[in-house]
């Protein structure tokens, strides 16, 4: 058996965690932000997919910079968007936003914010993916993307049901563990 640098292993996960911890705040740049002051908080714009897009596409030569800082833009984006589902109320400040025509209906609001959050994990995964990671790095993905929210979670008091659903949609584009394991106790249930 060949001796395995274990530091090598888990760098990808380290970095991962690094990075995110920078871009955590990005989707909030259309807070208190005099350049983007025409934007209200929650903008269609910052609240979306649209940022790590324009980052993937202005990237899309440098394929080492997709790989390092591109999951955990996506992820970044898919943390926050799926703490703001949990809101104390769909009103006001709570709603999307779009520049120069105002606040969306809530049903609007809450579906642009799961939509988009759900495209974020997918694009996380199919990244990470994309440089054919074995078994043990995608439960070393599992692992971070677990801290990582966790973390977000306490740190800003954010509903913790914002972590399930996090790492529930991660397992579905990753390895599909909690949904088998789900199904299979269901089906056992109805013998």
């Amino acid at each position: 058996m060949q001796d395995v640098d274990v530091r090598k292993f888990y760098f990808p996960y380290f970095l991962l965690a690094s990075i995110f911890l920078i871009f955590q705040n990005i989707p909030d740049l259309d807070q208190n932000n005099g350049a983007l002051s025409f934007l209200l908080h929650r903008s269609i714009v910052t609240h979306s997919i649209l940022i790590p897009f324009i980052f993937l596409w202005s990237l899309r030569n440098y394929r080492s910079f997709i790989w390092i800082y591109l999951p955990p833009l996506f992820f970044a984006f898919a943390i926050h968007l799926y703490a703001d589902l949990f809101t104390a109320g769909w009103s006001g400040y709570s709603l999307i936003s779009i520049p120069f025509y105002g606040r969306t209906s809530s049903l609007f609001s809450i579906i642009w914010i799961f939509s988009n959050a759900v495209f974020c994990v997918f694009w996380t995964v199919k990244i990470i993916k994309e440089y054919k990671p074995d078994f043990n790095k995608l439960l070393g993905l599992y692992l971070s993307a677990f801290l990582i929210t966790l973390f977000y979670v306490v740190r800003y008091e954010e509903n913790f049901l914002t972590l399930l659903l996090l790492i529930y949609s991660v397992d579905i584009f990753a390895l599909n563990y909690f949904n088998r394991y789900l199904i299979s106790k269901f089906k056992g249930t109805n013998k």
